[in-house]
C-alpha cells in the first residue's frame, strides 16, 4: 500500500510540474512561407521542450503502479519470492520497452533519422511490438501462476469446505 501511495503522490507530482512547464518555442510549428494558413514544423530537437524527461518519468511511474496493483490483487500469503521475482521481471521487461522507445525517438528528434524494425521506424516498431509483450507477460504469468499465486488447491479447499458446511450447492439453482 505504500509503494503505491508512494507512487500516486509521485505521479501527482509530477502532473503539476508538467502544467507548469512552458510551452516550447514553436511546438505548433512555424508559418509556411509559401503558403498562407499552413505550417510546418518547428525544431525537431526542442518539440517536447522540458516535458520530454518528465513524461518519461511519468510514464514509468504508470507502469510500476500497474505492476504494485498486480501485486496487490494477491493475497499475501501467496506473494512469495518466486511471485516478486517474476513479476519484477515482467515490470523490467516493460520498462526495458518503454526506454528504448523513448531514447529512439529522442534520437530520431535530434537526428531526424531511426532505423528501421519490421518495416517501421524504431520507435513505432516498439510501440506496436514492444508495449504489448509486457501485457501478454502479465497475461501468460496470470495464467500459468494461476494456482501458484491466484487460487490455489488450499484455498479451492477451504471454499468448498465452506460451502459445504452452509449447504450452498456449487451450481446455485434458477
Amino acid at each position: 500500500m505504500f509503494v503505491i501511495a508512494g507512487l500516486l503522490v509521485i505521479l501527482g507530482v509530477l502532473l503539476v510540474w508538467l502544467m507548469t512547464v512552458p510551452e516550447p518555442a514553436y511546438v505548433s510549428g512555424v508559418a509556411h512561407p509559401e503558403q498562407s494558413g499552413m505550417s510546418v514544423g518547428g525544431e525537431r530537437g526542442e518539440r517536447l521542450g522540458n516535458a520530454g524527461p518528465l513524461l518519461f518519468w511519468l510514464q514509468s511511474c504508470i507502469l510500476l503502479l500497474i505492476h504494485a496493483l498486480i501485486a496487490l490483487g494477491v493475497a499475501p500469503r501467496h506473494r512469495t519470492p518466486s511471485f516478486w521475482g517474476l513479476l519484477a521481471a515482467i515490470a523490467a521487461v516493460s520498462l526495458a520497452v518503454w526506454w528504448s522507445m523513448y531514447e529512439s525517438y529522442m534520437d530520431y528528434l535530434h537526428t531526424g533519422v531511426a532505423p528501421a524494425v519490421f518495416g517501421f521506424p524504431l520507435p513505432t516498431s516498439l510501440a506496436l511490438f514492444g508495449v504489448p509483450c509486457g501485457g501478454a507477460l502479465l497475461c501468460v504469468f496470470y495464467v500459468w501462476g494461476f494456482r501458484r499465486f491466484i487460487y490455489s488447491e488450499a484455498d479451492e479447499a477451504a471454499y468448498e469446505k465452506l460451502r459445504a458446511e452452509t449447504g450452498q450447492p456449487r451450481i446455485p439453482e434458477h
